[in-house]
């Protein structure tokens, strides 16, 4: 019978990171499920009150420096599209790629920190 897992044999591990489901079945093939963590997990911050004004604050210290997405681009060395997937939510940023936009912009990442941490939580 196609598709069926034939006799299967499961094995399960609990730990206090995370629990894991093996299945094998009859052929050797395998498969595995992996949970999430049993500690509490950070909340996403995509989408969140925090990421739009980041995006809004890249926004307007490009737009004050007078700067087209092209060109910050061109600077970062990336494709235009890269700045607008940042500008428009639809990208985290990490902190080295931050790092690089404030050179590239020519602001002072401090500044755009503190207006974050003024920015209300989710």
């Amino acid at each position: 019978m196609q598709g069926s897992l034939g006799r299967v044999r499961q094995s399960s591990r609990l730990s206090e990171i995370q629990i894991s489901i093996f299945w094998i079945n009859p052929r050797g093939r395998y498969w595995a499920c992996r949970t999430s963590p049993a500690r509490p997990v950070m909340p996403r911050s995509l989408r969140s009150s925090r990421h739009q004004r980041l995006a809004e604050l890249i926004v307007a210290f490009r737009m004050e420096a007078g700067l087209k997405q092209s060109e910050v681009a061109e600077r970062l060395g990336r494709h235009q599209p890269f700045v607008s997937d940042i500008e428009s939510g639809q990208r985290r940023v990490d902190l080295i790629e931050l790092l690089d936009l404030a050179e590239a912009i020519g602001f002072d990442p401090r500044d755009l920190v503190t207006a974050l941490l003024e920015t209300p939580k989710d």
